[in-house]
């Protein structure tokens, strides 16, 4: 799992609710840097090795199945979040880095 790619995404997310919110408040329009790197950092400050380990692998962690990938056999974790009414999926398998065209779908 891309955890900094899904954790900056979460926070590109809520900063542009917080920019919508700020405009319909007639607050302007706020502005917002992220980054890969900094996020690591913020998630490297939740870290606490000493006390809190990490919770072992269970069954119902796993989405399902083996998908066989060109890395080799991989197991997809399931969603962080389930949305009511919005199943996830995904509409191709896995595939080599840079294999597929970039399009707006």
């Amino acid at each position: 799992m891309q955890a900094l790619d899904h954790a900056t995404g979460y926070l590109m997310a809520a900063a542009v609710l917080a920019s919508l919110r700020d405009a319909v408040s007639n607050r302007g329009l706020r502005n917002a840097r992220l980054s890969l790197a900094r996020t690591a950092v913020l998630l490297a400050g939740f870290r606490d090795p000493g006390r809190t380990p990490l919770a072992p692998v269970r069954a119902a962690d796993d989405a399902g199945g083996v998908e066989q990938t060109p890395w080799g056999p991989a197991r997809r974790l399931r969603p962080a979040l389930d949305v009511t009414g919005v199943p996830m999926w995904w509409e191709r398998p896995a595939s080599t880095l840079g294999s597929a065209a970039p399009c707006w779908g």
